[in-house]
């Protein structure tokens, strides 16, 4: 497994073929074109962190055993390498399966290694992430909301959308504008979650509020950018038509250039989605940006152990606060598109274990 074969181009740029005299490349090109975007990251990730096991081990990947694969569970479980936790390295394994499986139906390997190595225990009952009870969830949220600008509308918005609709951080940032929508008079979201499900949500009035200052907020900047753009390939355009009898003059950029959207973000065609959250270039918020954003956040609204924080400790917030207000099983898997229920009591368990604990009832009775 080479730089090579693990190279694809960019999400948003059209995949090219590598040289048909690589075929292992050009396999692993195909198994990840056929993902979603987001996957597709993830599963370049996998396969580079495999490469780079196999590296240290001097062994090729073509070459390894299922030694080598239950190895690479246990290597990505130690704090000498990435210090997964149990769930996450076995999620990778399976990714690097995936990619075998696939070398195997394409007649380029003749087995998977990973068809039978040992995957890291996963305990179904018990979740590492941390999550906030109400009061702290306030508080991050005041915390969101104290920041004012475009920049502050936004976070304070996506925010409330992450807290109030436990969404994916991936989620969030796919959002478009025409995710937003209205049925029975009420404000929707549609969400495109793991598998391509597609889950219409319930937008609450305080998200639709907060979501729809910073469009406004938005919209005026860029009408204001519009204007001042137009205004100054006006000007242009008529220097130029007062130059255009001076001999030799030379030609300015095009006096349409300052107004193509460039000077505001990537200009998009008329028929392309438009991102709902986007950066002070224009371009749609990365994943990056709400890890940096809710860790920030949690710092600013004096929470314990900020650095715990992360944008999936929200979506367990959710879950938390939706089951301490007692939501139905079947609503709350629904709304957090978990395909097994079983993922969903997780989270359930977890919000009622510590309340639960007998050691309460013996504390009481001990005084």
């Amino acid at each position: 497994m080479t730089d090579l074969q693990l190279h694809t181009p960019a999400p948003a740029a059209p995949l090219v073929p590598p040289a048909p005299e690589d075929p292992l490349a050009e396999a692993t090109t195909a198994w990840l074109a056929a993902k979603k975007p987001t996957t597709r990251d993830a599963y370049r990730r996998d396969l580079r962190s495999w490469a780079q096991f196999c590296t240290q081990r001097g062994q090729h990947p073509l070459l390894a055993r299922k030694p080598d694969a239950d190895l690479f569970g246990a290597w990505l479980q130690d704090q000498a390498g990435p210090g997964l936790t149990a769930a996450s390295a076995a999620r990778r394994m399976a990714a690097v399966s995936s990619w075998y499986r696939y070398l195997v139906a394409c007649d380029l390997h003749e087995r998977n290694p990973f068809s039978a190595a040992e995957r890291p225990r996963v305990d179904r009952d018990f979740s590492a992430t941390a999550f906030l009870d109400e009061p702290s969830a306030r508080r991050l949220i005041t915390a969101a909301e104290q920041h004012r600008g475009i920049t502050g509308l936004r976070d304070a918005a996506m925010v409330r959308l992450m807290l109030q609709l436990g969404i994916r951080v991936t989620e969030v940032c796919a959002l478009n504008i025409d995710s937003l929508g209205t049925t029975a008079g009420q404000r929707t979201v549609t969400v495109h979650g793991k598998g391509g499900k597609r889950v219409v949500r319930a937008l609450p009035p305080s998200a639709a509020t907060t979501l729809d200052r910073y469009l406004a907020a938005r919209d005026a900047a860029l009408a204001t950018a519009a204007a001042a753009a137009t205004g100054a390939a006006a000007s242009v355009t008529a220097t130029e038509t007062a130059r255009e009898s001076v001999p030799d003059a030379r030609h300015p950029a095009h006096p349409l250039d300052a107004a193509s959207g460039h000077a505001t973000g990537p200009a998009y065609a008329d028929n392309a989605p438009r991102p709902l959250f986007t950066t002070e270039t224009g371009r749609p918020v990365d994943r990056t940006h709400l890890f940096k954003l809710v860790r920030r956040l949690a710092r600013e609204a004096g929470l314990p152990h900020p650095d715990a924080i992360t944008p999936h400790s929200l979506r367990h917030t959710f879950a938390t606060l939706a089951t301490e207000r007692g939501a139905d099983l079947d609503d709350l898997q629904d709304a957090m598109g978990h395909a097994d229920p079983r993922t969903t009591r997780r989270y359930q368990r977890s919000a009622r274990r510590l309340d639960r604990d007998p050691a309460h009832l013996v504390a009481a009775a001990l005084g």
